[in-house]
């Protein structure tokens, strides 16, 4: 394949699974040999994050989809730029990149990250314009199949990889748990994600609070955001206050998975393929999630982890539980999930996954 330039474009001002997905895989095509570029607003946290790992950026200012500025500043970056792909990601630079992309005849990938229902809508016709839109599961895929009638032909599912060198098997360090003030032979339930309410915090906390007499449990919950202070106050309604440990964002989260009895995916909707959850199973601990979205594409019940409905803290609660009695058959699951990410969720297949479409589509 001849190098290729490729821009993505995103929205949000945030740092979490989206973004970390943008910059691995920006990073992993640009090792590949090629030109990989990060335009976003000026306030975006992406920005310095692509910056810090060798990418090329450039702000863009974004009122809004239909901003003509905004367009035009994007046009004048793929020519300048030479792109052969523009990427887009969020609602508002997928507007602005489907319309500069179709201006400078660029190929366009969307990128849908999340399960939440696209509106079908006459007005809303920015998926119909994109040459191939990526899903970061099949259920996601399926579902602007099925609900968006659009063509199968042009959605394929990339999940996003795993660096299973990075994320391999580890004893729990005694000082990571010294650190979080929690006792050595203490349990510890974890949950790595942004602190939004569709990832549901609450519903583990009720869930922990269920097992408070019977399994004495400490949860850490990993990830930044502004629900921070309700959070808190929801464990204090519980009366586990003692036992929750808020530690905020974390550049590096293997030393607390590696002190992980359990890792929870508690969601309540959106999610695609969590990352939290395929970097739980490429180190061997035990899973428990919701089943929303494309999870049971990584966690198959029984098998690599356990499933439960979502927003049910009774049935949460008896699968932590099991685990925890089971230890045998929770460690039976977490090898069989680090199995499956290796196979099918490391960083190196979502790569070649990349790499086939972009030569698909310029052929």
């Amino acid at each position: 394949m001849k190098r290729l330039t490729i821009v993505h474009t995103e929205w949000s001002k945030g740092w979490g699974g989206q973004e970390i997905r943008i910059v691995s895989e920006a990073s992993g095509v640009g090792a590949r040999g090629h030109r990989v570029v990060i335009a976003a607003r000026p306030e975006c946290q992406i920005l310095a994050r692509a910056s810090a790992a060798g990418l090329a950026t450039y702000p863009l200012p974004m009122r809004n989809g239909f901003d003509l500025r905004a367009i035009a500043a994007l046009g004048r970056i793929i020519r300048r730029e030479q792109a052969d792909i523009v990427n887009t990601h969020s609602s508002v630079d997928s507007w602005v990149g489907a319309f500069a992309a179709k201006l400078t005849r660029t190929k366009l990938i969307r990128t849908r990250h999340l399960s939440a229902p696209w509106r079908r809508h006459p007005l809303n016709f920015v998926y119909h314009m994109p040459d191939a839109i990526i899903t970061t599961g099949e259920a996601l895929r399926q579902q602007l199949i099925d609900h968006n009638r659009l063509d199968p032909g042009r959605i394929l599912s990339i999940p996003t990889g795993i660096d299973v060198t990075q994320f391999s098997p580890r004893p729990c360090s005694s000082e990571t748990k010294t650190a979080l003030g929690i006792p050595a032979s203490a349990r510890v339930v974890t949950k790595v994600a942004v602190l939004r309410s569709f990832k549901r915090h609450d519903l583990l906390l009720d869930a922990i609070a269920l097992l408070r007499e019977r399994t004495p449990l400490y949860v850490v919950l990993v990830g930044g955001g502004s629900r921070r202070e309700g959070i808190a106050a929801h464990a204090a309604a519980r009366g586990i206050a003692e036992r929750l440990r808020l530690v905020g964002h974390v550049e590096d989260v293997r030393p607390m998975l590696a002190c992980s009895d359990v890792v929870v995916s508690a969601s309540g909707s959106h999610e695609g393929v969590p990352q939290a959850l395929a970097q739980a199973l490429a180190m061997e601990r035990p899973v428990v999630a919701t089943n929303v979205g494309s999870v049971a594409e990584l966690i198959e019940d029984q098998r690599t982890g356990l499933l439960v409905p979502p927003n049910d803290p009774s049935a949460l609660a008896a699968a932590i539980e099991r685990l925890l009695k089971d230890p045998t058959f929770a460690q039976e699951c977490a090898v069989r999930g680090r199995t499956l990410v290796v196979q099918q969720y490391s960083h190196a297949v979502m790569i070649e996954r990349l790499l086939a479409l972009y030569e698909r589509l310029l052929a």
